[in-house]
């Protein structure tokens, strides 16, 4: 006798571990980090990016129209660069042709965060006096996700200080022809690949390879560029903001391991209002 069929239930194309959380769940998870976290990176990072920066600026827009605050111009300074980084990131990258918008507008006072993901590197570029060259541009680098294995090895949370190195290049300066524009084309581009060069490296068989469960070295950013843009300006001493950062790896039959993102916003709001002061 042929042996009793059975039924086969029907085959998911994702399992339940693998499903996408809703983008609910996927702010609660970045912001608190509860015990209970995925295994996995987020596959609609790109949105959650986008509702991370629409919650902070209703926050923002209400702190800023409290009864009888007198620091209201601030949180409209913040709202303004928010909006500006915002509409530089609409397409899950650095949008070059918005990039040049805002850094041609750039105000007295105003501010934007130039996300490049890829490179693991962010640039909070913003308007001030330099002691020595007067009306200046400020870029400040700094990395954006900790090494897998000192997230792994911290008990605690990560000491971590913003920015990791800052250079002040003279407005007449960034103002000329091309400048602008050559460097939105370079984060533009920065941001849309991986360069294995700056990924970091496991050994396989006894032989280095790319380890793209890890973050990559900042270096095109925080080396590279900068060390560009100090060619136009000089280098400052930067007054640093530290933040004590909690944070977990975690991954299980996953391609990339689950790391909250939300320590970008954070830093970018709480260092507006401090200055950058010069070597001796």
């Amino acid at each position: 006798m042929p042996p009793p069929a059975t039924s086969v239930p029907p085959r998911n194309s994702k399992s339940d571990k693998e499903k996408s959380l809703s983008l609910n769940d996927a702010l609660y998870n970045h912001l608190v980090l509860p015990p209970q976290l995925p295994q996995r990176q987020d596959s609609n990072l790109d949105e959650f990016e986008k509702v991370l920066l629409n919650r902070l600026l209703v926050s923002v827009k209400h702190m800023r129209d409290l009864p009888g605050n007198d620091q209201s111009y601030v949180w409209s300074l913040i709202e303004r660069g928010l909006r500006a980084t915002q509409s530089t990131h609409a397409g899950g990258h650095v949008d070059r042709t918005a990039l040049i918008r805002e850094l041609n507008d750039f105000g007295e006072s105003d501010f934007l965060v130039v996300y490049v993901r890829s490179q693991n590197c962010a640039l909070y570029i913003r308007r001030s006096q330099d002691a020595v060259f007067g009306a200046s541009v400020i870029f400040e680098a700094f990395e954006t996700s900790a090494r897998n294995e000192d997230v792994l090895a911290t008990e605690n949370a990560l000491q971590w200080n913003f920015p990791g190195c800052a250079v002040a290049v003279p407005l007449a300066t960034f103002r000329e022809n091309g400048f602008v524009s050559n460097l939105a084309n370079l984060l533009d581009n920065a941001s849309r690949e991986s360069l294995t060069d700056f990924s970091a490296q496991a050994l396989k068989a006894g032989t280095s390879m790319p380890e793209f469960r890890n973050t990559s070295e900042p270096a095109l950013i925080s080396s590279m560029l900068m060390a560009i843009l100090q060619q136009n300006g000089r280098r400052l001493a930067p007054t640093l903001l530290q933040k004590m950062v909690r944070d977990d790896v975690l991954w299980n039959n996953a391609e990339k391991a689950m790391e909250t993102t939300s320590l970008l916003a954070r830093a970018a709001s709480c260092h507006l209002s401090i200055p950058c002061s010069t070597f001796g």
